[in-house]
C-alpha cells in the first residue's frame, strides 16, 4: 500500500444498508478509508467541514435526492477537487446525462459488479493522487518563492520555453552576478556563461525533458567582469499552469581549489619514495603509490580492486590481519617488521597503519605507510657488532694491561726470590742437605714464572723469539704428545695440508696454543666418545671475513695459515662464551682458567686472528689466523757461554725495586765486577754522565720513575755510542726491540732471571765479536 493509498478517504451516501456494506468492503479492499451515511442531511452532519477524496453518491436518497445534493457540493468551492461517483438504477440515457450536467465525474449502474467497482475505483484513485500531487506542487511553488526570495543562496527561474532566458531571480543571486535584478531578467544562459553553447542547450533540454532535474557545473560571468567556477542544480516545476525551470546557484571556487590541492596532494603521494596504500574498511585496496610499486613488487592495475591480505604468504596473514583490525578500530599501529615482496624476498620496513574518516566523520578506509629500512637495519646490525667488538676489545685491553702490570711486579719478587736462590745455592759446599730445599724454591720460583708468563702472554707481552716455523711439523709433533694424555674416547684427527709455507712465530708458544686448545677441547667431550680435528691450511683473508672475527687486532689479513681445533663435545651458550677469554674464568675445577687466555694473549703477540664459533650439543670450534712468513728470518749469532767465565770493571745498574738491585748486586760482585746501584733512571742518568769513562756496561730496567729507560738509554747513547748497554725487564723481547728500534741494544735481561742467565747475557755483550772475512 503506497503513502497516498493509506490516505484516500470515500464518502459513501447511500440508503440501502446492503449497498453501502458491499461498496465499503470492496472500497477497504482498495485501501481507501470508507464513511457511510444514509441521506445528504446525514452527510452534511457527520462531516462537517472535512472533504473526503471521492463521494460515491445514491441518486434515491430520502429527503434531499443525490442530483440535488450533487449540485449544493459543486457549489461549494471546498468540494471542487472531489471526485462524485453516482450509483444509480436509471439506464435512460437523458437521466445518465443528467447526472453528469449536475456535477458528477462519473457514474456506475446498479446493480454494480464488485470487479467493475475496483476498476472504476482505481481510476479514481489516480485522478485523487494527481490532484494531490498538483495542489502539493501549487502550495511547494509558492512556499518555494516565498523562501526563494530570503534565501541566501542564488536561486532563479526560467521560462522553459523561452530558451533559458531569466524570468525571475532572488537578491542572492544579484549579489552573486553583481548585477541588479533589472539587468538579470530576460538575459539567457549564453549571456552569463562564456562556456554555453547551442549544443549544451539541447543536452540540458533533453535532460530535464526526461529526468526532470540536472545538476552541472559551468561558469558564470559576472558584473565586475570577473568568471567563478559554479554547480547548478536545475529542476522543472510547474506553477500557475506554466512549466518552469529553478537553478540552485553554488560558488565552488573553494572546492575547486580543495580539489586542486587534493589532486597535487595525490600526484605527491603517487610521487612519494614511501610505499602509500590506502584500502577500504574491509581490505580492499583503493590507492597504490608508485613507491609501492618499487617496495614490493606489485603493480597498481594488480592489486586495485583486490584484497590486500592476498599478497601475503598463509604464514604471516595472521598478523597483518591482526594489525589491520587494530587499526580498524581506530588504534593506529607503527613499528619495524618483515614484509614479503613479489618475488618472495623479505624486506625490513618502518610502517604505519592508520584508520581515516571522510567527510562526514565516519570510518573509510585505513593509510599504510611503509619504508624501506634494510639498509639501515643491517647498518644497525653491523654497528652493534662493531661496538660488541671494540667493547671486547677494550676489555681485552683493559684485561691485558691487569694482567702485565701483575706480571711485571710479580717478575721482579721472582727475581729477587729465584736470584737469591740461585746465588744460596753457589755457597753450598758439595752434599749439603740445604741443596733439595734450594732446589724446591727455584722450581717453585720457575713455575710462579711461568704462571707470569702466561699472563704476559694474555696482555701480548710474553718474551717471544721469532724464527720460520713449520706448522703442520709443530702440530704433529704436539699431537704425539698429547695423545697419550687424551681420554682413550677422543679420537685426535690432523688435517694439515702438505706444502705449507711457514709463519714467523715463536714456536714455543705456537705449541702452547695448540696444546692449550686440544686439552680445553678433550675437556669438552668429556668422559663420551668424540673427535677433536686440528687442521691447517693455507688461505686468504679479506676484511669481510675479519669483521666476523673475536679479535683481530691490526692483522691485515691476505695471505694467511688458518689453524683450526674442532670438537664434537658440550658447545656452550652466547653467554659462557662471551666470557670464556676472561681471565680465570673456567668451568672446570678450581684452580685452571688461564689457558683460552695465553692462547688470545699468544695470538695477539703474534699480530694474528682469532674466532671461536660454538653451539650447545654440537660442539665448538677456535679458528687461528696467522700471517705467512715472507722471507725466513736470520739465525741469531751467540757465544759460548761459558761457567768459569769471569769479568772486570764497573757496572752501573739502575732499578726501581730493591731486592732486584741487591740481587744484581751480589751476581754482579760474584762475576768479578764492581756494581754502582741507582734506584730510579734520572739518578743513572746524572751518575753515568758525571763518569761515562768509568763504567765498562750499563743495566737498565725498562719501567723506573723519573726517566725511564729509553731516555736513559738515549743520553748514554749520547755521551758514548760504544759502551754496552743491557736491558732487564719482564716484557717480551719483541716488545722491547720495537720500543728501542732506534737505539742500539746489546741484550736483554728476562726477568726473573738466575745467576748463569745473567752470566751468559753479559759474556754475550762484553766478548768482542770476531772479525769479519774479508770480501
Amino acid at each position: 500500500m503506497s503513502h497516498l493509498s493509506a490516505h484516500r478517504r470515500c464518502l459513501i451516501v447511500e440508503d440501502d444498508a446492503t449497498s453501502r456494506r458491499l461498496g465499503a468492503k470492496v472500497l477497504e479492499g482498495e485501501g481507501w478509508q470508507v464513511a457511510t451515511c444514509r441521506s445528504a442531511e446525514e452527510a452534511l452532519a457527520q462531516n462537517g467541514d472535512s472533504v473526503p477524496d471521492l463521494l460515491m453518491l445514491d441518486l434515491g436518497l430520502p429527503g434531499v435526492d443525490g442530483l440535488t445534493f450533487c449540485r449544493q457540493l459543486r457549489a461549494d468551492p471546498a468540494w471542487h477537487d472531489v471526485l462524485i461517483l453516482v450509483c444509480t438504477g436509471h439506464t435512460d440515457p437523458n437521466k445518465l446525462a443528467a447526472v453528469l450536467d449536475a456535477g458528477a465525474d462519473d457514474y456506475l449502474t446498479k446493480p454494480i459488479p464488485p470487479e467493475l467497482l475496483r476498476v472504476r475505483l482505481r481510476i479514481a484513485a489516480a485522478r485523487v493522487d494527481r490532484n494531490r500531487t498538483r495542489r502539493d506542487l501549487e502550495r511547494e511553488a509558492t512556499a518555494f518563492k516565498f523562501n526563494a526570495e530570503v534565501s541566501q543562496d542564488p536561486v532563479y527561474w526560467i521560462d522553459a520555453s523561452q530558451r533559458f532566458r531569466f524570468v525571475w531571480i532572488n537578491d542572492a543571486c544579484c549579489r552573486h552576478f553583481h548585477r541588479s535584478r533589472e539587468e538579470l531578467v530576460g538575459l539567457g544562459f549564453e549571456d552569463i556563461d562564456p562556456t554555453f553553447s547551442v549544443e549544451r542547450a539541447e543536452q540540458l533540454r533533453e535532460q530535464l525533458h526526461g529526468h526532470g532535474s540536472c545538476v552541472f557545473e559551468t561558469l558564470h560571468l559576472r558584473g565586475d567582469g570577473s568568471v567563478v567556477p559554479v554547480e547548478v542544480s536545475a529542476n522543472r516545476f510547474h506553477h500557475g499552469g506554466r512549466a518552469f525551470v529553478t537553478g540552485y546557484i553554488r560558488d565552488i571556487s573553494a572546492r575547486k581549489a580543495n580539489e586542486s590541492a587534493l589532486a597535487r596532494a595525490a600526484l605527491l603521494l603517487a610521487r612519494l619514495p614511501e610505499a602509500v596504500c590506502c584500502t577500504d574498511l574491509d581490505g580492499t585496496v583503493t590507492f597504490w603509490n608508485e613507491g609501492a610499486e618499487r617496495l614490493f613488487g606489485w603493480t597498481a592495475g594488480e592489486l586495485l580492486g583486490r584484497p590486500l591480505l592476498g599478497r601475503y604468504p598463509a604464514e604471516i596473514a595472521d598478523q597483518i590481519r591482526a594489525r589491520t583490525a587494530q587499526a580498524a578500530a581506530g588504534e593506529e599501529w607503527r613499528g619495524e617488521t618483515l614484509e614479503c615482496r613479489r618475488d618472495g624476498t623479505l624486506v625490513w620496513v618502518e610502517a604505519s597503519l592508520t584508520r581515516f574518516l571522510d567527510c562526514e566523520g565516519r570510518p573509510a578506509g585505513l593509510l599504510g605507510i611503509a619504508r624501506d629500512i634494510t639498509e639501515r637495519r643491517q647498518a644497525e646490525a653491523e654497528r652493534v657488532a662493531f661496538e660488541r667488538r671494540l667493547q671486547e676489545t677494550q676489555k681485552l685491553e683493559c684485561l691485558g694491561v691487569l694482567a702485565g702490570g701483575i706480571a711485571h711486579d710479580f717478575n721482579n719478587l721472582l727475581t729477587g726470590i729465584l736470584g737469591n736462590a740461585s746465588l744460596a745455592k753457589l755457597d753450598l759446599p758439595a752434599g749439603s742437605p740445604l741443596e733439595p730445599t734450594i732446589g724446591q724454591i727455584e722450581i717453585a720460583a720457575l713455575r710462579a714464572a711461568d704462571l707470569c708468563r702466561q699472563m704476559l702472554a694474555y696482555s701480548g707481552k710474553a718474551p717471544f723469539v721469532v724464527a720460520p716455523v713449520d706448522l703442520a711439523r709443530l702440530v704433529e709433533e704436539t699431537a704425539r704428545l698429547l695423545t697419550l694424555s687424551l681420554n682413550k674416547k677422543a679420537r685426535l684427527v690432523l688435517d694439515l695440508a702438505a706444502g705449507l709455507p711457514p709463519v714467523l712465530a715463536d714456536a714455543t708458544q705456537l705449541r702452547q696454543v695448540v696444546m692449550n686448545l686440544v686439552i680445553n677441547a678433550a675437556e669438552a667431550l668429556g668422559t663420551t666418545a668424540g673427535t677433536i680435528t686440528v687442521s691447517a691450511h693455507r688461505t686468504h683473508a679479506g676484511p669481510e671475513r675479519l669483521q666476523l672475527f673475536h679479535t683481530c687486532g691490526e692483522y691485515p689479513g691476505g695471505d694467511s695459515l688458518e689453524l683450526r681445533v674442532a670438537d664434537t663435545g658440550c658447545g656452550m651458550s652466547p653467554e659462557r662464551l662471551g666470557r670464556i677469554f676472561d681471565p680465570f674464568f673456567t668451568t672446570k675445577f678450581t684452580g685452571r682458567g688461564l689457558g683460552l687466555s695465553a692462547v688470545l694473549g699468544i695470538v695477539r703477540g703474534h699480530h694474528g686472528a682469532l674466532d671461536v664459533a660454538s653451539t650447545p650439543g654440537v660442539g665448538t670450534t677456535f679458528t687461528i689466523l696467522l700471517p705467512v712468513a715472507i722471507a725466513p728470518a736470520a739465525p741469531a749469532v751467540t757465544a759460548a757461554a761459558s761457567a768459569e767465565w769471569q769479568g772486570t770493571g764497573t757496572i752501573l745498574i739502575a732499578d726501581d725495586e730493591e731486592p732486584v738491585r741487591d740481587v744484581l748486586t751480589n751476581m754482579l760482585a760474584r762475576l768479578g765486577f764492581a756494581v754502582v746501584a741507582a734506584p730510579d733512571g734520572a739518578e743513572a742518568a746524572n751518575r753515568f754522565r758525571r763518569e761515562p769513562e768509568r763504567f765498562v756496561a750499563v743495566l737498565l730496567d725498562v719501567s723506573m720513575p723519573r726517566r725511564d729507560g729509553l731516555e736513559v738509554l738515549h743520553e748514554i747513547r749520547q755521551l758514548r755510542p760504544a759502551v754496552p748497554v743491557l736491558l732487564i725487564s719482564g716484557h717480551g723481547a719483541g716488545e722491547l726491540l720495537a720500543q728501542f728500534a732506534e737505539e742500539r741494544l746489546d741484550g736483554i735481561v728476562q726477568k726473573p732471571f738466575t745467576s748463569p742467565a745473567l752470566r751468559e747475557a753479559l759474556q754475550r755483550a762484553l766478548t768482542p765479536s770476531p772479525p769479519r772475512p774479508a770480501r
